[in-house]
């Protein structure tokens, strides 16, 4: 229809201006200073039609560990950078009826959170992310994540950018959403402090006023792409605060400009969908369909992508964002996914010692070949991101049964894309 073409001449223009605007922005930062954050939703047990039966069997019976695990659903919220890497730690979003963890429960969380060091929680009714959840996931994963790119600030001179400066007026319609928002934020806030102390109001709220305009136009030292999702605008002040310059996707168009929609979440859901396949078939489901269990799982994936070997694949995510994306950059083309890094190998056994069980995976990190439930007791959980060039097996390796476990990845795939937000 004639309203659906002008819709679509105007989200290409906004896209369009996005993508000029980023190219203009991103002149002021390295590609380790761009961020992309976003969430994406998993049920608790994924569910699968594809099921295992004897030849000539009559009926086929289905099981399914818990009706409930699989109608209720948590969120996972990741950020990328532009240089290939995993930022800061991985945020989890559990569905609690009451929104937050009983006293039993919230300590055992806290517990697993310190002991896996790569992973943090939180609770709503939905098990979807709030305005509120946002601001915390600023404080509980940003913040650690900024203090530790600041602290690495004088590590890479491989790409020279513009002086630092402060883009509050960058736009054309002048000041910046995340801009004004901080300073509105801020005001408030110090206001109330002027009124609290009592006393002439005039010239405390005159220093507020010049003390918050320098905290809110700050030179950024960090851009950040999030979509238009309205509880995104909540972080915009403590971002701001934190040298973050906060970029909105516009609306309906981050399948095409979003980098972790353009290549990376249904990598990552392709990634869990397997570990639930195969613990179905080893009769592990229950392992990893509990609170504890999908904390542990959620861990080791966030690990495994952590690896260098996955860094021209984060790369490759940014290609429809950025205009100065360059294939130069990659070091391959096209990049390797995750059936080419983790599931095509040669080895059949799981290489623990004594271990009698087939392989399921090949650790990203150091090669090894590892069945599920030995890869699920963090066997080979790599708490520092391992040199490319020392990993020690080599990717193009093929398993005897190559035609066959292609088949089967391309058949998951299928079925795990629907579930891609």
């Amino acid at each position: 229809s004639s309203a659906e073409k002008r819709h679509d001449s105007q989200t290409l223009r906004q896209i369009d201006e996005f993508r000029e605007l980023l190219n203009h922005r991103r002149k002021y930062f390295h590609r380790r200073s761009i961020w992309n954050m976003d969430q994406t939703g998993f049920s608790y047990e994924l569910a699968t039609e594809r099921t295992l039966s004897n030849k000539g069997e009559r009926d086929t019976v289905l099981f399914a560990s818990s009706r409930n695990k699989q109608t209720h659903s948590y969120t996972a919220q990741l950020m990328i950078s532009r240089d290939g890497r995993l930022i800061g730690d991985l945020l989890l979003c559990f569905q609690e009826r009451s929104g937050t963890f009983g006293p039993k429960v919230g300590a055992k969380v806290q517990e697993l959170q310190e002991l896996y060091g790569n992973i943090k929680v939180l609770a709503s009714p939905s098990g979807k992310m709030s305005s509120d959840l946002n601001v915390e996931w600023i404080r509980l994963v940003v913040e650690p994540a900024v203090n530790l790119h600041n602290s690495r600030a004088n590590d890479d001179s491989s790409q020279p950018v513009l002086p630092a400066r402060s883009l509050v007026r960058s736009d054309v319609e002048g000041i910046d959403d995340d801009d004004e928002a901080c300073y509105g934020s801020r005001l408030r806030s110090s206001y109330q402090g002027c009124d609290d102390l009592g006393g002439p109001q005039d010239a405390c709220r005159g220093q507020s006023r010049a003390r918050v305009a320098a905290e809110c136009t700050s030179p950024a030292t960090i851009l950040l792409l999030v979509d238009a999702w309205a509880g995104n605008r909540a972080i915009h002040p403590d971002a701001r605060l934190l040298g973050i310059k906060v970029m909105t996707i516009p609306e309906r168009s981050t399948a095409e400009v979003q980098p972790l929609d353009v290549g990376f979440m249904r990598q990552y859901k392709l990634f869990v969908g397997r570990i639930t396949n195969q613990a179905h078939f080893d009769d592990l489901i229950s392992t990893i369909t509990t609170r504890e269990g999908i904390m542990n799982m959620q861990s080791l994936v966030w690990n495994q992508f952590s690896s260098p070997m996955y860094r021209s694949m984060i790369t490759w995510c940014w290609h429809k964002t950025d205009l100065s994306y360059s294939s130069e950059e990659l070091e391959s083309d096209p990049p390797a996914l995750v059936r080419q890094i983790q599931f095509n190998f040669g080895a059949s056994e799981c290489q623990v010692e004594g271990c009698p069980q087939n392989a399921f995976i090949r650790c990203a990190h150091c090669g090894k070949a590892l069945c599920l439930e030995h890869f699920l007791n963090r066997t080979c959980f790599h708490d520092r991101p391992s040199d490319p060039e020392s990993t020690s097996f080599d990717i193009n390796s093929q398993s005897a049964d190559e035609d066959t476990q292609e088949s089967d990845l391309e058949d998951e795939e299928m079925i795990f894309n629907s579930e891609i937000e």
